[in-house]
């Protein structure tokens, strides 16, 4: 496979993993042997293997968390993300997330922007928004303004351009 056809198909995998992982309330989570308090979702298919992995204090709303795609046990792409969200946020931050992936829309590897529900407003702003090198922030804010919580986010392709 040429590099243009891995990454097209770890793109594709990126939002099957994506739909079954954290955005999708009924995924189950294990922890990693090694990283105490991690909170994992894997993926495998074909010679792909996608590793969704966050972290959270309990008691506080910061998580940080990072996504690797391996291609033949080789990593081959990643996307990191911190920030903070109200519990209150994190089913629709989840829902947002889940429409993204299921559309295969790719933001940034989060949410559909802008995105309204009558509760909550979110925003997406990329600064680069390509599969092979994005970065950008997401936030959360209230129907009546509020700021409720963000994410920073960035990746990229590990293989050659």
């Amino acid at each position: 496979m040429s590099t243009a056809e891995i990454l097209e198909k770890a793109k594709e995998l990126f939002f099957e993993a994506m739909v079954s992982g954290y955005a999708n309330p009924k995924t189950k989570k294990t922890t990693l042997e090694g990283l105490p308090g991690s909170k994992v979702i894997l993926f495998e298919k074909d010679e792909f293997k996608v590793t969704d992995m966050y972290f959270t204090y309990l008691g506080s709303d910061l998580s940080s968390g990072m996504t690797i795609i391996h291609y033949q046990n080789k990593p081959i792409w990643t996307m990191h993300y911190e920030g903070w969200y109200k519990e209150e946020v994190i089913p629709f931050l989840k829902e947002v997330l889940h429409i993204a992936y299921q559309k295969g829309y790719f933001s940034g590897g989060r949410g559909i922007n802008p995105f309204q529900s009558n509760s909550f407003l979110y925003i997406n702003k990329f600064e680069r928004n390509e599969f092979e090198d994005f970065k950008g922030r997401e936030e959360i804010y209230s129907g009546d303004g509020r700021f409720l919580g963000y994410h920073e986010y960035f990746g990229e392709s590990l293989l050659s351009r």
